[in-house]
């Protein structure tokens, strides 16, 4: 001890360079501190109701997985009460099964079934609303010989439909020879597949990554923090600084609205046609089926390319037009980017409803 205090006490002497340096970058350490604390005191000052960011405790049945990057708890149940300013948005009751996967409520054929394996994001697990309104529940309602299973989660992007389906495990435990399989298409799904900023800081678990290779084949290539760790890390951990917004928001940044690319929409395409490609050589009984949510805006393009495939598209985008029902009756102000953002029962009902006229009936 005493040779460490001869020395610390020689640095000012012999180092008076690296004395200043520490000490500047103390005081810069303890200003960065003050101004975020700052920033953080005011926010919470001004909280208003029903504004600002979204809180919940979702996280306590989301687990991380190797494959898919994050999953739901299996065989776990939560009651999901999701606020902001303090003000409830929505509460709702969800129940996972053993596989990880949402319970959907159909009724008990009279025939033999075909399945409808549903895979995406929050707008196929069905965030807010309860397992019964969900849109898998939604469709073996009105396709009663369809017996439907969710496998979408909170999260998710086309990556993890790619990666659920080239798992052979998921498939082999389809219960019918026959079925569809329905993916759910929302704008935010390219922004994920492209990793954007927006995505870096705002999820909790790396996203997959997936890219093109070659041979036109789809890769997977671990997650984007394997892509590039530095910046994976100043966007995970910095990006989520009130001080960092802050300045962005002054520099006239703005990630939550970060346009999706040409080249995304590309890949995007390539990857579902990879998909139905894999469906049909593990399950030749079976369809993918992908479905453009209303309100999508990116849609027709994504359309566009997929036209020159034979994957089954179904066109919801404009679902809603010229519906003069307030728009609170369709969707939640849950979005901290938007004015609203999950879809209510009503919208996914419509939706099911839409499906069971277009989509072949089971045989």
């Amino acid at each position: 001890m005493g040779k460490i205090a001869n020395f610390i006490h020689l640095i000012p002497q012999r180092h008076p360079n690296i004395l200043a340096v520490a000490l500047g970058c103390l005081l810069v350490i303890v200003i960065l501190a003050g101004i975020e604390g700052f920033l953080r005191t005011r926010l919470w000052w001004q909280n208003v109701p029903g504004k600002g960011p979204a809180k919940s405790n979702l996280y306590r049945i989301v687990e991380r997985d190797s494959r898919l990057s994050f999953r739901g708890t299996p065989s776990s149940s939560l009651n999901e009460i999701l606020t902001r300013g303090g003000e409830t948005i929505y509460e709702a009751k969800y129940h996972l099964n053993a596989e990880s996967q949402r319970r959907t409520c159909c009724p008990e054929p009279a025939a033999p079934t075909c399945t409808a394996l549903f895979v995406g994001c929050s707008v196929t697990f069905g965030s807010g609303v309860s397992d019964d309104e969900t849109l898998p529940s939604r469709f073996c309602k009105y396709q009663s010989r369809y017996q439907a299973i969710n496998a979408g989660f909170i999260g998710y992007g086309l990556q993890q439909v790619w990666l659920q389906v080239t798992d052979s495990t998921l498939l082999d435990r389809l219960p019918s020879e026959t079925g569809i399989i329905v993916y759910t298409f929302i704008d935010d799904h390219i922004n994920r597949l492209l990793g954007t900023p927006a995505v870096l800081t705002g999820w909790n678990y790396p996203l997959p990554w997936l890219e093109a290779g070659e041979d036109g084949g789809i890769v997977y290539r671990g997650t984007f923090a394997d892509r590039d760790p530095l910046q994976y890390f100043l966007y995970r951990y910095c990006g989520r600084l009130h001080l960092y917004r802050f300045l962005e928001y002054r520099l006239g940044g703005d990630r939550a609205i970060t346009p999706a690319t040409s080249s995304g929409i590309i890949l995007a395409a390539r990857i579902i046609e990879d998909t139905a490609e894999k469906i049909e050589e593990a399950r030749s009984g079976f369809r993918l089926w992908v479905v453009l949510f209303p309100e999508s805006t990116l849609g027709t393009a994504l359309q566009q390319e997929l036209d020159k495939t034979l994957v089954n598209i179904l066109d919801c985008q404009n679902l809603l037009y010229g519906n003069t029902r307030p728009r609170d009756d369709f969707f939640y102000r849950d979005s901290a980017s938007a004015e609203w953002g999950h879809p209510k029962a009503l919208v996914y009902d419509l939706v099911a409803r839409n499906m069971a006229e277009n989509i072949p009936p089971c045989n």
